[in-house]
């Protein structure tokens, strides 16, 4: 069988669920929370750099956001959603997070969570 190419189970459950993200979106993202975090991680990615995949997640990743942050994900895209407090809630799951992608725009963050990010700034400084 040269020439074949077979598809991890992982990039199958990847593919499936950003085919299907409007369901997992609207009520059925807790699903989600029971995959293993390199999958979580993996989907993370996929719904906000590869390019066929951002507008099917780019309106949905606000409510899936919280299934798919772990202990393990590093890193984090999320430059095509605005930041509230409830991002910035979720974004504590991600207890290692290193690096953060904001969109460039500073009003992607509403007022609230400018104020959330200083007081929790201070806190840490003193």
């Amino acid at each position: 069988m040269t020439g074949v190419v077979c598809d991890t189970l992982t990039n199958l459950t990847i593919k499936h669920i950003i085919h299907n993200l409007q369901e997992f979106s609207d009520s059925n993202y807790d699903s989600l929370r029971f995959l293993p975090p390199e999958v979580k991680n993996k989907l993370l990615k996929a719904c906000t750099v590869s390019p066929f995949y951002l507008n099917r997640g780019r309106g949905n990743l606000k409510h899936i956001l919280s299934a798919l942050l772990n202990s393990q994900t590093i890193a984090a895209d999320i430059t095509s959603i605005n930041v509230d407090d409830n991002v910035l809630q979720t974004l504590v799951l991600a207890k290692n997070l290193q690096k953060l992608h904001l969109k460039p725009d500073e009003n992607c963050i509403s007022t609230e969570a400018k104020l959330t990010m200083s007081c929790i700034l201070n806190q840490s400084w003193n």
